[in-house]
This record gives C-alpha cells, structure tokens and sequence, in this order.
C-alpha cells in the first residue's frame, strides 16, 4: 500500500510532501522509512499551548487512522478527503518588521494576489507599519498567532492555487 493511501486514513484535510532535509536525517521517522517502515509525522495547529480544538482534531485523526489499520474499533467522525499538496507550492510570507500583528484572515481561508492579509502595528502608536499583502492567490495553510512579531518571522503560509 502506498505512504499516499495509508495517509488519507488519518483523514486531515492536507498532506504535505517534501523532500528531507539534512536535520531530519537524525529522527526516527526518516530512519524508519529508510528501512522501508511507514512512518508519518502529524502537526497541528498548536504546539506552544494546550488547545482543545486542536487535540480533538489530533486524536480524532489517530483512531481513524488505527480503525483503518484494524488496530483498533472505535467511532470516530469522518475526516477530511486529503489533498497532497508538494512543499514547493506552499508560499511563505514573512514579515517585513516587528510589531503588534493583526491577522486579517484566517486558516483555510481563500485569498487572492494583492489581499491584504495582516497588519503590523507600531507598538507605542497603534498606527500601521506594514500591510502584509497575499504574493499569490491560495489558501492560507499557516498563520501567525501571537501578538507580538519580529522582523522576517513567517507569518503566512499559502497553498498556490
């Protein structure tokens, strides 16, 4: 069965696919797929803190992939039909200073070339310092979530159409 396949089991709305890079080169998830083992490595859109929505997606997502393996019999909702997006056709947009970030979109939203997608404001002021502007009509995969930002810190990542 192909990696493709047994990742749609999870059920997730998008699967990313790229190429290693040198420092993955040191987990145990590209050793076990140089030895021929189906290894996957699931994110989602909270690490620094606990989220409730996030974890259920999570562990939604993991008993449907193991009711899929007959690992387990549990129910479960159904997902997502994956689409396998290619790491090339995800856009990053970083920000040109620092400031107070203000999102105008939101995850898995539609956004055309030229939309305003976020603002950063002057701390001390309140005014605006920069309009981050979509470079390519997507989906916005990635977003920035703290109100403070640094300067060059990706704030957007966006699924070219």
């Amino acid at each position: 069965m192909t990696d493709h396949k047994l990742m749609e089991w999870f059920g997730l709305q998008y699967g990313i696919i790229r190429t290693p890079r040198q420092y993955d080169t040191t987990t145990l998830n590209y050793n076990w797929q140089i030895w021929e083992t189906n290894a996957f490595s699931l994110y989602f859109s909270e690490t620094d803190e606990i989220d409730d929505s996030s974890s259920k997606i999570a562990v939604e997502s993991i008993l449907r992939f193991m009711n899929h393996a007959e690992m387990a019999t549990v129910h479960t909702v159904p997902g997502y039909r994956t689409e396998f997006v290619e790491e090339s056709n995800i856009w990053q947009i970083r920000s040109g200073c620092g400031g107070i970030f203000r999102p105008c979109v939101k995850i898995g939203e539609q956004v055309e070339l030229g939309q305003t997608i976020g603002r950063i404001l002057d701390p001390f002021e309140g005014t605006v310092r920069m309009e981050i502007v979509a470079d390519h009509a997507g989906v916005v995969y990635f977003s920035y979530h703290k109100p403070l930002i640094h300067e060059s810190t990706v704030c957007f990542k966006i699924i070219r159409n």
